[in-house]
């Protein structure tokens, strides 16, 4: 190499056991310059002897080839190096590409490791995240427990009251919350006892109204076949005049007090009979007026002065009756009025009263949420930060726990955790 020629011609100025043990080391490892610096000084230095030894004679043809020589020794030297520094850098790259691999694959079996070793830890956090999120599903379940829609009954609110009573709470799953859900669950058995009270009311005034309704529609009814009776008593069938033939067999056959309720079939068939023999009275009166026409003028004048006497009379019953029975409609009236306005003003009263629970409920719930949902963002960074400390260094869990407890009490100075 052009080592070997630089040795062979070094100046007597440089320290020849040096300068030859260098050469030699170079000429059988050129890469040892690139490993130790003092050996690539030496041989910079011996170099640079050569250089400043050799006097160009650019004058001769041997003089120019000894400058040209001297070049290209060093120019081989170079050359020895640069590939023994791409055989080094090949041989670094096929190293690192070990190292990687298997990097890689302690990385990747150390993670299965760790993702074992922390999988009780990883167990226990799921579990408790589902107990968490059941405890929240029920507390929202018992805020909503006492209402009630429009539709339901006193029976399917006693049934809701029964199975609320019933329902028992799991102390290992509720904990700290179970005193929360038992008086969740208390105060919603109190407001659907209070609910169902009030809706039996309900139902009872509806009962007693729609029984009052039948009464007035039995009474209405009972009113128009005694009011027909009355005009078919006076000789008229809707509104107008029949002969007595007609009216006879309208009171017999075609009016009947079956048909009416029981309370007032006594009465209907008194004043059916009472008009029947009124007809047949008048009817007969009149036969016998007629037959004693040939009678003196003064008699058939006062038998029909005591015919007209007598149906004055009798209008004036049916005009006291119909008064009576007007004045009874009305009175009744009256009070289905007043049940109707106490149950519409109850009614306004219970749904302005439901809004404002709803109102209430719905703001506590949204209350309830925010701070359940601020609790699990705070112990979730938390818990980030906890385990972060844990895998930058060789801090246990309960250690990890102090610190996170301290950033968040402020007692780190000029640090703090942002939630």
């Amino acid at each position: 190499m052009s080592v070997t020629a630089l040795r062979a011609e070094a100046p007597e100025t440089v320290d020849q056991n040096e300068d030859t043990g260098t050469a030699l080391q170079v000429e059988a490892d050129p890469a040892v310059v690139l490993r130790d610096p003092e050996k690539l000084a030496a041989l910079y230095k011996r170099i640079d002897g050569k250089i400043a030894a050799h006097v160009p004679d650019l004058t001769t043809e041997k003089g120019r080839k000894a400058t040209a020589s001297l070049a290209f020794q060093i120019a081989r030297t170079k050359t020895g190096i640069d590939a023994a520094a791409k055989k080094m850098t090949e041989e670094y790259r096929k190293a690192t590409a070990e190292v990687n691999a298997t990097r890689n694959e302690i990385v990747e079996q150390l993670e299965v490791k760790q993702k074992q070793a922390r999988k009780p830890l990883t167990d226990w956090e799921d579990a408790e995240k589902a107990r968490v999120e059941r405890v929240i599903a029920e507390l929202t379940r018992l805020r909503s427990a006492a209402i009630i829609s429009i539709d339901e009954t006193s029976s399917s609110i006693a049934e809701r009251i029964a199975t609320l009573q019933a329902e028992e709470f799991d102390r290992e799953v509720f904990r700290d919350e179970w005193d929360e859900a038992d008086r969740l669950k208390q105060m919603a058995i109190v407001r659907l006892e209070e609910s169902l009270a009030r809706i039996l009311k309900e139902e009872a005034d509806k009962a007693e109204l729609d029984r009052l309704r039948e009464e007035q529609a039995k009474r209405n009814f009972a009113d128009s076949i005694l009011d027909h009776i009355n005009q078919a008593r006076m000789g008229f069938i809707g509104g107008q005049p029949y002969p007595f033939v007609m009216i006879v067999r309208e009171l017999e056959e075609k009016v009947r007090s079956s048909e009416v309720a029981p309370e007032y079939q006594d009465r209907v068939e008194a004043a059916r009979i009472e008009a029947l023999d009124f007809v047949k009275a008048t009817h007969e009166e009149g036969q016998r007026k007629r037959e004693a026409e040939a009678k003196a003028e003064q008699e058939r004048r006062e038998q029909e002065a005591a015919t007209n006497a007598a149906r004055d009379a009798a209008e004036k019953v049916t005009r006291e009756a119909e008064q009576a029975l007007a004045e009874e409609r009305r009175k009744h009236q009256a009070e289905l009025d007043r049940i109707e306005r106490d149950r519409k003003a109850e009614a306004d009263r219970i749904a302005q009263d439901h809004a404002a629970k709803e109102t209430a409920e719905r703001r506590v719930k949204a209350e309830a949420d925010k701070r359940a949902a601020d609790r699990t963002h705070r112990a979730e960074i938390m818990r980030a930060v906890k385990e972060g400390l844990m895998e930058a260094g060789e801090i246990d869990e309960a250690t990890a726990k102090q610190i996170v407890m301290a950033l968040v009490a402020g007692s780190i100075p000029h640090t703090t955790i942002t939630f």
